[in-house]
């Protein structure tokens, strides 16, 4: 062969790949929308705890989430509103935002499913003593789980989470998370 049949040959080929690729592309989102049902969004918004001995945090969240029946994703952010002092050290909790997986298990006729979730996130605090602020992050591995539930099978519902942060900086420990908030489905369920 010579080098121009190469040449063809090898543009052939790529002419190929690019157009099973493109229609690989076409169809994969209509192939996992048929495997694993409707796609929908959701949003919360409500209410959350932090526990980090010795400190207790309060925060406002929000989520965005897209979804199938058993499978989604979830972006978080959380504002802090209260504040809690350690040996003279005043702390809060400035924001978070994380992004999640989120495993679904429906209840069958009953309005109800239970979830686990597992993502990563930042949380930024601001420190006060004597005088002195110090604003720092820590990233952080999350994980947990809970419920939610669906007033008569419609938009509406109520959710209730657990989440831990396993922070990744050397020595900055693990939060404990529990929040409560307000769900409203959008789009194909």
């Amino acid at each position: 062969m010579t080098g121009a049949n190469k040449k063809v040959s090898l543009m052939k080929t790529m002419i190929a790949v690019a157009a099973l690729a493109a229609a690989s592309a076409i169809a994969a989102p209509a192939l996992a929308q048929s495997a694993l049902g409707p796609i929908s969004g959701y949003a919360n918004l409500g209410y959350a705890y932090t526990h980090s001995d010795p400190i207790n945090l309060s925060a406002v969240e929000g989520r965005l989430g897209a979804r199938t029946t058993y499978l989604g994703v979830e972006g978080q952010g959380n504002i802090g509103v209260t504040d809690d002092t350690d040996s003279g050290v005043k702390v809060k909790l400035r924001h978070e935002f994380s992004g999640y997986a989120v495993g679904f298990l429906p209840i069958k006729d009953t309005g109800a499913e239970l979830f686990a979730r597992v993502g990563y996130g930042n949380s930024a605090f601001t420190a006060k003593a004597a005088g002195v602020t110090v604003k720092d992050s820590f990233d952080s591995w999350n994980f947990g789980g809970g419920a939610q539930y669906f007033f008569n099978h419609g938009p509406n519902g109520v959710r209730a989470d657990y989440t831990r942060h396993e922070f990744t900086d050397n020595g900055a420990g693990h939060a404990d998370v529990w929040s409560i908030s307000y769900v409203r489905k959008f789009g194909g369920q």
